[in-house]
């Protein structure tokens, strides 16, 4: 078993002189702990946990029945995202092996909405002669559309409610319904108050404080409440609305109220060609509405017919509707001219094959890519980096040229083929240098200058020319600054 911080603290060999309590419910923690008890909430897990998880918990020993459910996900780059989130991965894994309709949804708003009426049915078969009103409360929400939407966009956005306000604003029997379902949380936390106006503070008794399970819970209920608005015309009130909700932070809000309604997705979308920038997201807005990728394949193929540009300096809403577009065009074959990443690549991970991004975010299923070009301005990269990224674009089965430009490789890269390497023959790998392009011999490792049909290794003398020209040409503050 892999050793972590948690088997350490199970084994006791990690703060032997502190009570350590690992619970699912943390409103069960004991009243009597020490007011200043520190919280830990485990929010997520890695590619190789949820490989992990998956063998341990959905398929056994079964590695087809694995391979088979990874695959599925992969296939769906439209659920890839939201099943970031531990609680949909974990449906999706066992709801895939056991039903593989469950794989088919073209939007994440038909995705969401049979999650939502996932909960709703677990707890009415659980306990049907309790419920009433039980669609009803499924159904009619409107109140909880209202106030998810004010939490987003209001001057306090909160994301916590002490448990009497939100009772007596939704009904008590509503709210209890949605605590019951488990849309809404509760957790017990102390309750600090001054004394006579003094910096110092005396302990209360535990309150309760309520939330939604998930911030995309929120967003789904909030992106009712705007829809309907919405669906009425673009009118001024709609855009200081809007202006008010980061479509980054905000990115599913947005998608699942295009989704909910075609008024609205019109108004919306009319919003959106005024923001800079979003032509990518307007793109998976259209998705939402109109359900399968069949139906923005000529809107995909146009804009990948050009280079599409993945940077450092782009908006995180930018690089991240990109990255998911780009998965989209590879998993239903659309050709790719080229994918140009600036300045953003912070690793390769050549066992889940992703690039990983200095934003965090993962660019991976290249298939249909026919170039990349990778520029590191005014950067040296080492062999094994470039090693690396060579091998990722070895899998991209569509591509033909890997370019490299702006920065400093070395003279020789000695590539070594492996059984996981499937385009191993037909990718030129190009150098764009401070005067001239190099190509590299993929066998022998050495670059070599491309002349009248021939190709002639670079002498060293070539090299340490071009790396003297390098060096100098972004030894300034402009390469200072460039590198920061």
């Amino acid at each position: 078993m892999q050793d972590t911080d948690i088997m350490h603290i199970i084994r006791k060999d990690m703060f032997q002189q502190i009570p350590v309590i690992l619970t699912t419910r943390s409103s069960c923690i004991p009243h009597d702990l020490a007011a200043n008890t520190r919280h830990i909430r485990l929010t997520g897990f890695d590619e190789l946990a949820r490989d992990r998880y998956i063998r341990k918990a959905v398929v056994g020993t079964d590695v087809k029945a694995a391979m088979k459910i990874k695959q599925r996900l992969k296939e769906n780059p439209v659920l890839a995202g939201v099943c970031q989130v531990p609680l949909f991965f974990v449906m999706f894994a066992h709801m895939t092996h056991e039903r593989h309709e469950f794989t088919q949804f073209q939007s994440v708003t038909s995705f969401f909405r049979f999650m939502i009426g996932c909960f709703h049915g677990h707890l009415h078969k659980k306990d049907k002669t309790k419920i009433r009103n039980f669609k009803s409360f499924e159904k009619d929400h409107g109140l909880l559309d209202q106030e998810a939407l004010n939490s987003l966009s209001g001057g306090s956005k909160q994301n916590v409610w002490r448990k009497e306000t939100l009772s007596e604003l939704l009904g008590d029997k509503f709210y209890e319904h949605y605590v019951r379902v488990g849309i809404l949380v509760e957790e017990e936390v102390l309750d600090f108050a001054e004394e006579n106006g003094s910096s110092s503070s005396y302990y209360q008794p535990y309150r309760k404080d309520v939330r939604f399970y998930h911030k995309l819970f929120c967003e789904w209920y909030a992106a009712h409440y705007l829809s309907n608005i919405a669906a009425k015309s673009l009118s001024p009130s709609l855009e200081l609305i809007l202006s008010r909700l980061d479509p980054f932070e905000l990115h599913y809000l947005y998608r699942f109220a295009c989704g909910l309604n075609q008024n609205a997705a019109n108004n919306i979308l009319q919003y959106l060609s005024g923001v800079e920038s979003s032509e990518q997201f307007e793109i998976l807005c259209i998705l939402e509405q109109r359900g399968q990728v069949e139906n923005i394949k000529n809107q995909v193929q146009k804009l990948c017919s050009d280079t599409i540009i993945v940077s450092d300096e782009d908006s995180q809403l930018q690089q991240k509707s990109t990255i998911e577009l780009l998965e989209i065009a590879s998993s239903n074959a659309i050709l790719i001219s080229c994918v140009s990443v600036e300045n953003c690549i912070k690793s390769v991970d050549l066992e889940t094959w992703n690039l990983n991004l200095k934003s965090g975010m993962r660019l991976s299923n290249l298939g249909s890519v026919q170039e990349i070009s990778v520029t590191q301005m005014g950067r040296e990269l080492t062999e094994q980096e470039v090693l690396d990224i060579i091998r990722f674009c070895f899998q991209c089965l569509e591509l033909k040229v890997l370019r490299f430009d702006c920065c400093l490789l070395p003279q020789y890269i000695k590539v070594t083929h492996t059984e996981s390497d499937i385009n191993q023959t037909n990718i030129k790998v190009i150098w764009s240098c401070t005067e001239s392009w190099l190509q590299l011999n993929l066998t022998s490792g050495y670059w070599e200058i491309q002349s009248e049909g021939k190709s002639t290794p670079i002498t060293d003398d070539d090299y340490q020319s071009e790396s003297a020209k390098f060096r100098r040409e972004w030894s300034g503050p402009k390469a200072r600054n460039d590198k920061e």
